[in-house]
């Protein structure tokens, strides 16, 4: 009964993002388009999706992925390792004891190619979609690592760089209104966006 009342709060969720909300239709949209076959951000969840997932499948996923060795523990604070170490001792042993960490947690990069990822599991890329806007716009992604990634730090200021450069000059195109960037950041990869609203 309780794995019916979750599924059904997260696919009024989904339908309210994806069906709703046109940020949401855009960026399952360009998901599908810039990973590639295989990649599972190619697949955004759908109410379908989640309508087929069991039981099984969340406690293979909570066996999998809620152990020790992937916790994060943060102290904030005036504290010394004393105080703290007393405040780990606190702990259920199940909760903080457990193999040794990887050096990195996230694995999987997605390569980052020059210009844009064009891709779609049908063999084209369908590059009109209908959306409930007011005016037409142009969506643009690239695939990039992960920000959490050794060397990847920073990568937020990605789209405050592009949209300085892009209010430092005219755009140069009588049909183009505005324009803006933004990233979509997850644990493999990451999404920039670039929106051109257009007359």
């Amino acid at each position: 009964e309780e794995l019916e009342v979750e599924r059904a709060v997260v696919q009024n969720e989904l339908r309210w993002k994806g069906e709703t909300g046109v940020a949401g239709q855009i960026l399952n949209w360009l998901q599908t388009a810039a990973f590639p076959e295989g990649h599972k951000y190619a697949h955004p969840s759908t109410v379908g999706s989640i309508a087929g997932l069991t039981i099984a499948d969340a406690q293979q996923f909570v066996a999998t992925h809620y152990r020790p060795e992937n916790i994060t523990l943060v102290f904030i604070g005036n504290l010394d390792e004393k105080q703290i170490d007393g405040m780990i001792a606190t702990l259920p042993a199940e909760l903080v004891e457990g193999p040794a960490p990887e050096t990195t947690h996230f694995t999987g990069r997605v390569k980052v190619g020059a210009g844009i990822a064009i891709h779609s599991p049908k063999g084209g890329l369908d590059r009109r979609k209908s959306a409930a806007i007011e005016d037409p716009q142009l969506t643009v992604a690239w695939t990039l690592p992960s920000p959490w990634t050794e060397g990847e730090a920073g990568q937020e200021l990605l789209p405050e760089l592009i949209d300085f450069a892009l209010g430092s000059k005219p755009l140069g195109d009588a049909d183009f209104v505005s324009a803006s960037a933004g990233i979509v950041p997850a644990a493999e990869a990451s999404l920039l966006l670039l929106t051109v609203q257009l007359r």
